[in-house]
């Protein structure tokens, strides 16, 4: 339905985030700073413990400030995480900018969570109850589409212009959100 056409811009912006992250900030620990497999292991852990305290206080913050606040801290937090992830090689003290990247790695993890915030916002836009579920599913569909042409895009930025390239570009994405 054309009444949910933002919660499908937010799907389709939430795609190309989710597959950067996914794809180019693992990238940045493994190429430009040599981190070995196992620091993900630990980066995941740390996540999935802080996880269970920051996922019930998300909803909270949901609840109290309302979808729309928490979309745009969200979206504050992503890009401050891009330019993390983008300049950290800059920063002359390695234990300094690999703190960095932990940090980012580990809160933008944390950051998926507020996905939750997207599907109430069109549980609470529905004109039917019928909507949201074929709606949830194209949202689905429409971020999966998406995050399937990032990874080549974000690549060929990569290999041209630099791995801060595709971070300002999600750090633009970012500010769309």
């Amino acid at each position: 339905r054309r009444a949910y056409w933002l919660y499908y811009v937010l799907a389709f912006l939430f795609g190309a985030r989710k597959q950067v992250f996914i794809t180019f900030g693992p990238w940045v620990l493994v190429k430009v700073f040599g981190q070995p497999a196992y620091i993900f292991a630990q980066l995941w852990i740390a996540a999935a413990i802080l996880g269970v305290m920051f996922q019930p206080a998300l909803g909270w913050a949901i609840d109290r400030f309302g979808e729309r606040r928490v979309l745009m801290a969200d979206s504050l937090f992503i890009a401050a995480i891009c330019l993390g992830y983008g300049f950290s090689h800059r920063i002359d003290s390695r234990p300094l900018a690999l703190a960095l990247l932990y940090s980012c790695f580990v809160a933008d993890q944390l950051l998926f969570g507020v996905n939750m915030a997207r599907d109430t916002y069109l549980s609470k836009i529905a004109l039917k109850r019928e909507d949201v579920s074929p709606s949830l599913s194209l949202g689905v569909t429409i971020n999966h589409a998406v995050s399937m042409s990032v990874p080549s895009l974000g690549g060929l930025m990569w290999v041209e212009f630099g791995h801060p390239s595709v971070f300002m570009a999600a750090a633009g994405v970012a500010a769309l959100m």
